[in-house]
């Protein structure tokens, strides 16, 4: 019965033992979620600790970042199986080297706000810089709002928040027609914002940022430009392509006493409103109730002509007949080639006593 008895302690002893879980406070230091450990350390000790995170964990918790104070655990009583435990009630004290490890910082960049907007009380070639952070190298950088006696450029007519306008920056006069140019709003270590206007180019390319600096906004200018807009701030260059055809009539209202003929120009513009010179078939067409002739030169008809053309525009001529049975023409005029579209367009006739000749 004795020897009995010794075998039953010492069993339980060694049940205790591998039951005990020994914990204590430790600081994480960096982190291998490859690998499924981190390194931390301990109470009086600049050595690194491999500890594991613990096996039933689907996702690495919110808190486990360097830097936070952890609970880790020696499982089962062997002292070679260290686990995470959760979070820790103190930070631990090295006995030499740092007790905190270093903490990495993002990259160069916007945090808060900064955003550019066109003047929305007064578009013209200028633009708001918005108050907000940003930062570089690791220290951030607040843009304040400028006072309202700021120089001359500033106007209250231009709109904006007071206290929420950090500046205020006038762009250059657009590019020729054709060209294009990104200009870009920045922001420097001396809370400072800063232009610097591109090159035109009919393909643009946008400047870089300089050294010591963050890019705030691009802004995209475009041959023909007279104010800056909200689609033009951030705006990504894409080649010219068709994208509207514009008809318009000289002379919409033919009174008896007028000249009987009228001037129909129609045109191709690109989605920044520039002339889209190609190939195109012109056509004009007089709908129906309506009379009189349409020409183009020589050519001229009663119904419908078209003239094929190298250009981005062509002018037709409508002509009453002048009689009292005229009726107002509705005229359509239409485009073919690498693009297609037609539109329409009223011409409005009267009689000799000033009647209007539906």
């Amino acid at each position: 019965m004795k020897l009995y008895g010794k075998k039953f302690l010492r069993g339980s002893i060694g049940n205790a033992v591998s039951a005990k879980q020994e914990t204590r406070d430790a600081i994480l230091w960096d982190k291998v979620p490859a690998s499924r450990v981190c390194r931390c350390k301990i109470q009086g000790s600049n050595e690194l600790i491999i500890t594991h995170y613990p096996q039933n964990w689907s996702s690495e918790p919110s808190w486990m970042k360097p830097g936070t104070a952890i609970r880790i655990v020696h499982v089962g009583g062997d002292r070679g199986k260290i686990e995470v435990a959760g979070l820790g009630r103190a930070i631990p004290t090295p006995v030499a080297g740092n007790m905190f490890p270093t903490i990495g910082y993002g990259t160069d960049g916007v945090l808060t706000d900064c955003y550019v907007t066109p003047c929305p009380l007064n578009p013209r070639m200028a633009v708001l810089t918005h108050i907000g952070t940003y930062r570089i190298s690791g220290v951030t950088i607040s843009l304040t709002a400028i006072a309202l006696a700021n120089g001359a450029n500033y106007m209250l007519g231009d709109g904006g928040v007071i206290g929420d306008i950090a500046a205020i920056t006038l762009i250059n006069a657009a590019p020729a027609a054709g060209l294009f140019r990104y200009d870009l709003i920045s922001g420097g270590t001396s809370a400072v914002v800063d232009y610097t206007a591109g090159t035109a180019a009919a393909s643009p390319v946008m400047p870089s940022v300089g050294a010591s600096h963050v890019v705030l906004s691009y802004i995209f200018v475009y041959g023909g430009t007279t104010k800056i807009i909200e689609t033009d701030i951030g705006h990504e260059w894409t080649a010219p392509t068709p994208s509207v055809m514009t008809m318009v009539v000289a002379d919409e209202h033919i009174y008896w006493a007028d000249p009987v003929s009228t001037t129909v120009t129609l045109q191709v513009l690109d989605q920044y409103g520039n002339p889209a010179v190609d190939s195109w078939v012109f056509g004009i067409e007089i709908v129906t109730p309506g009379n009189g002739t349409v020409s183009y030169g020589s050519l001229n008809s009663l119904t419908k002509i078209e003239v094929a053309t190298y250009s981005s525009s062509i002018v037709f001529t409508y002509t009453r007949d002048k009689l009292v049975t005229d009726r107002s023409p509705m005229l359509k005029g239409s485009v073919s080639g690498t693009w297609n579209t037609s539109m329409y367009a009223f011409i409005l006739l009267y009689d000799g006593t000033g009647v209007f000749m539906p």
